[in-house]
């Protein structure tokens, strides 16, 4: 008997302690912000999801969804399986624009400030965690960007500073471009007047400050501080694979070697070898 209520007891505990940790769906938040920013034809189907309770701190400016709706299609603050610590998110619009391409994952913790007249344009299948975006010019995704937890995008110094020997005023505002399928790392900090290519991977922790050529072999591996190009033909993995190689090195440390056609054309064998 004593058994049984204590596995009860723990059960109980388990349920509760995890279900207040997390962001839960806010179906006030989501009506308020849905009807607020979008038209009544894209609105009555709520694309946009919000949990918890971020912080609106200026809803100013405007939110587009350039692609075909769907419920929920956007989710803001959720709480993940993240290895970064989540703060509250934040949102500041002050006259600037927010895109969506397609599906998109704010997850919990992001922080968007938005001034003037810029413009933050997300591609479809776009994830991130604990992101902070800060935006006066132009911030271009891709599709299918993945971000690690506390990174931070800047198209801008947020002040500027006069030139004496050049007699000149900068206007410290240039865009920020990254392209598809990149993969950016925890930490990882990219300036005003960043230009990543297709198919990168920016190792975590590393500090973006300039144009990353794209004439080379797809696949850039960025990395360092100030980061550089230091290979190229790396490939994110993601699906079914990922389980499998998790299986794998969970009890075992052995590469596995398998073809660059098989991999990018037939993903499932790696399931079979």
């Amino acid at each position: 008997m004593i058994s049984i209520i204590t596995s009860f007891i723990r059960k109980c505990g388990r349920c509760f302690f995890e279900y207040s940790s997390k962001n839960h769906f806010n179906l006030l938040a989501t009506l308020f912000f849905n009807y607020y920013y979008l038209p009544l034809s894209q609105s009555i189907k709520l694309p946009i999801y919000i949990y918890g309770w971020p912080k609106f701190i200026s809803l100013g400016g405007s939110i587009i969804i350039s692609s075909p709706i769907a419920r929920g299609m956007i989710k803001l603050n959720r709480t993940g399986h993240n290895s970064y610590p989540s703060i509250r998110a934040e949102y500041v619009n002050d006259g600037g624009c927010l895109e969506f391409c397609g599906p998109c994952e704010l997850n919990s913790g992001f922080r968007i400030l938005v001034y003037n007249k810029g413009i933050i344009k997300f591609g479809k299948n776009f994830e991130a965690y604990c992101l902070i975006l800060g935006c006066q010019k132009r911030i271009d995704f891709g599709d299918n960007v993945l971000i690690g937890g506390g990174s931070i995008i800047y198209d801008t110094d947020f002040h500027y500073v006069y030139n004496s020997n050049k007699e000149v005023i900068s206007s410290g505002n240039k865009p920020v471009i990254i392209g598809n399928n990149v993969w950016i790392g925890t930490e990882s900090y990219i300036s005003k007047d960043v230009v990543i290519p297709d198919n990168s991977i920016v190792s975590a922790r590393s500090s973006l400050i300039a144009k990353y050529s794209n004439d080379f072999e797809p696949g850039a591996l960025i990395a360092g501080n100030p980061a550089k190009i230091h290979g190229c033909g790396y490939k994110r993995l993601d699906g079914m694979v990922v389980e499998y190689l998790s299986q794998h090195f969970s009890s075992s440390d052995e590469d596995i070697h398998i073809s660059k056609d098989l991999l990018i054309n037939h993903p499932e064998k790696v399931l079979i070898l």
